[in-house]
């Protein structure tokens, strides 16, 4: 197969490229590609998978069962990308940035935070700690980037904050570029949120040991690290701890989730593997709704989706996803297992016909410890039991 002169089956516009996974690589597939989806729609997909492997519990399940996914090393081995988890201690009423491994397991993050007007740094222990101000410390050195604005127009430049060392102090410059190599990320509490009058700014590292600094103006984190970047270059890195660490306080975990692009997430993993192993039906209108729903999150056409109760003759699997295409009355239903029965998905594409008998027509198992997946076409689905 070639993707030359193909059209992408999402946008119908762009040509075809060679970046989406028939089977997300978040979720332990294997590094096996489509031929029918573009780049744009790719890192479009990425944003919808990003909310399936952090913001729901399937982030959970890929801590628990250890699945790596993309990115490099993480600051702990199983630790979860939540966007924020605070541990709030009542008798100082300071909110600390918590990280979640292992599934259930709370940690200090390694983080320089301002608590009424003093700087203090906090971590689970010494080695976090120094790796942390390390990064910092060659952000400093070879950055100095902040991404202050990131427009959802992703051919406009991103807003950017440089910080320039003068003779006395530092400065700011303000910049768009269209990449920013090496950054840190702004993150800005909602004027809602119920740790506004508590959460004084704090530059923390993330589980994919990107530094982060949240704060609830601009303004307010600019000024942040400009003190934290005069104490580094004129002091050094000492700071002392304000917490000790020894607080048992309640930890207030926000998902954030929207459950749309969940849901969208979902039918497009559905419809690639369709696509991939039964490629007859790449330029069906039948998979329009579908296709519409995944791109504009809108129903039309009938499009049902739905979760699903877990069938143990079909779903217990050991270590796998599995999708299973059914061609039932009136059109083909997709049906998505993720984690051997832990969360259960399906979508129906109406009058859409993969063979004149009411059967299971094909069957995608990915076993996500191995990263290896298989497809299974009608004929071979009997040496699976089913």
């Amino acid at each position: 197969m070639t993707s030359e002169f193909r059209q992408c089956i999402y946008c119908k516009e762009r040509p075809t490229g060679d970046s989406e996974h028939i089977f997300p690589k978040g979720l332990g597939g294997e590094d096996l590609y489509m031929y029918d989806v573009c780049d744009d729609c790719n890192n479009y997909f990425s944003k919808l998978e990003g909310e399936l492997f952090r913001n729901s519990p399937i982030a959970l399940m890929r801590s628990a069962e250890r699945v790596l996914g993309y990115g490099g090393k993480k600051l702990r081995e199983t630790g979860l990308t939540f966007p924020e988890i605070f541990q709030f201690v009542e008798k100082d009423q300071v909110p600390y940035e918590i990280g979640v491994f292992d599934g259930a397991r709370g940690y200090m993050r390694p983080q320089l935070i301002q608590i009424n007007e003093e700087i203090y740094i906090e971590g689970a222990n010494e080695e976090e700690v120094k790796r942390f101000c390390a990064s910092f410390e060659k952000w400093r050195i070879n950055s100095g980037i902040l991404v202050v604005n990131v427009p959802k127009d992703k051919s406009q430049p991103l807003g950017i904050v440089k910080f320039v060392q003068g003779d006395e102090q530092f400065s700011i410059e303000r910049l768009e570029l269209t990449k920013a190599k090496n950054s840190m990320s702004l993150v800005l509490l909602a004027e809602t949120h119920p740790y506004k009058a508590f959460l004084e700014p704090r530059l923390f590292y993330n589980e994919d040991q990107r530094l982060v600094l949240r704060c609830r103006s601009e303004k307010e984190g600019i000024d942040f690290l400009c003190r934290l970047l005069d104490k580094f270059t004129k002091e050094g890195a000492s700071f002392t701890s304000f917490s000790n660490s020894s607080t048992k306080d309640k930890i207030n975990v926000s998902f954030k989730v929207d459950p749309v692009k969940i849901q969208q997430a979902l039918v497009k993993i559905g419809l690639n593997s369709l696509v991939y192993y039964k490629e007859g039906v790449r330029n069906s209108p039948f998979i329009d709704p579908a296709i519409n729903f995944v791109m504009a999150g809108e129903i039309i056409g009938g499009f049902v989706c739905q979760m699903e109760d877990k069938i143990d003759s079909i779903d217990l699997i050991s270590d796998c996803h599995r999708i299973l295409l059914i061609q039932v009355q009136g059109g083909v239903k997709v049906r998505i297992n993720l984690f051997s029965g832990f969360f259960i998905f399906s979508f129906y594409l109406n009058d859409l016909v993969l063979s004149n008998e009411l059967k299971i027509v094909g069957v995608l198992n990915v076993n996500y410890k191995c990263q290896e997946q298989r497809f299974y076409d009608e004929n071979n689905c009997a040496s699976l039991g089913l």
